[in-house]
């Protein structure tokens, strides 16, 4: 993600022709391997990765909701299990936030 989120523009900080050679070998790995964008049309944004997005953005978060009352009635196990399941969605949160914020915001900065 942070590679193709990386700005065209990268030479203060890598040197010339590095940030183009990233970005051509990104492009490469999504449209090389499967003759074309995975999952959406990058001209119109539409397509089924878009409407699978569309409805996990509110599923997840409420199947986690779901699962979490459900092991507070549940057994001991049930319960540490959940916490497991809390705990590693916290982390792949905090790795997203991370990347956002490295690719999208401190390039600009």
């Amino acid at each position: 993600m942070a590679v193709s989120c990386a700005p065209r523009n990268s030479n203060a900080r890598t040197g010339p022709g590095t940030g183009r050679r990233r970005h051509l070998s990104a492009e490469w790995a999504l449209t090389g391997v499967n003759g074309g964008p995975v999952g959406f049309d990058p001209k119109t944004f539409s397509g089924p990765f878009i409407d699978f997005l569309a409805f996990a953005q509110y599923l997840l978060p409420l199947a986690l909701a779901e699962s979490y009352f459900r092991a507070q009635r549940a057994g001991t196990l049930q319960r540490w299990g959940m916490a497991v399941v809390l705990g590693i969605s916290a982390l792949v949160t905090a790795v997203g936030i991370v990347g956002a914020a490295m690719g999208l915001w401190l390039p600009r900065l």
